[in-house]
């Protein structure tokens, strides 16, 4: 199933690149995209399943806010890096 924002997101691309006309190559975007965001996800998931499995002990505000943080300029740095 893709969702409003994802379809959005998937539009975007074809707009941008005309050359991806066709019914097959729109198929192969849709599902390269969609593949990247249910990774995204799943590794967003295992972030938090794992600081809060590390964490259970020691989950103060300030404890997730560096973790937060942390996180983001890890995902940050992988997107600037693509």
């Amino acid at each position: 199933m893709v969702h409003v924002e994802d379809k959005s997101t998937i539009n975007e691309l074809l707009a941008r690149y005309p050359t991806l006309s066709g019914e097959e190559r729109k198929r192969d975007v849709i599902m390269k995209v969609m593949d990247g965001l249910n990774y995204a996800r799943n590794e967003a998931l295992y972030a938090i399943e794992e600081f809060t499995q590390k964490g259970t002990s020691n989950t103060g505000s300030s404890n997730f806010s560096a973790w937060l943080s942390k996180t983001r300029e890890k995902y940050e740095a992988i997107t600037l890096n693509r």
